[in-house]
């Protein structure tokens, strides 16, 4: 009797333990072009956890990307910046809060090709240079139009 009794609050306690634990998270997505649809191979995609941590990954020659348990946790808020050369680039949000249930999050992006051939995300670097004293300098000069203020967020060089 007493084995039984042991034996029955052992499984509770690990049953109680395994229904503790933290959900799984997994992200992963793929990037492509908007016009013809085909995957964009070497994007990198740069995951910014609400904690400081950032984590990067290349799209392979199917335009896909994955970040795993890891790097995805319990939680907390993700920014995911997406860049590929001679695209305009991408973003957005993500939260694994109030999530209870392990869950796949699932982001697809498609990229517009920028006739800027120096594109690279602001929010990223800060850079300037002799020939190009601002951003919107070097967009104007390869005929961005930036009277919606939208363009200088993006096209860099």
């Amino acid at each position: 009797m007493i084995k039984f009794i042991s034996f029955s609050m052992l499984f509770c306690f690990f049953s109680l333990k395994a229904l503790s634990q933290t959900p799984y998270f997994i992200l992963e997505g793929t990037v492509s072009d908007v016009e013809s649809g085909l995957a964009i191979d070497q994007a990198t995609i740069t995951l910014k956890r609400s904690d400081g941590k950032s984590f990067e990954v290349i799209t392979d020659y199917n335009g896909q990307f994955f970040f795993d348990s890891t790097v995805m946790m319990h939680n907390y808020d993700y920014e995911l910046f997406v860049t590929a050369s001679g695209y305009f680039n991408a973003s957005a949000v993500e939260t694994t809060k109030n999530f209870n249930q392990p869950t796949k999050f699932i982001h697809d992006f498609k990229l517009q090709k920028s006739t800027c051939s120096h594109v690279f995300n602001k929010n990223l670097f800060d850079v300037k240079t002799e020939n190009y004293p601002t951003i919107t300098d070097h967009c104007t000069q390869h005929g961005f139009d930036h009277s919606d203020n939208t363009t200088e967020q993006f096209c860099k060089f």
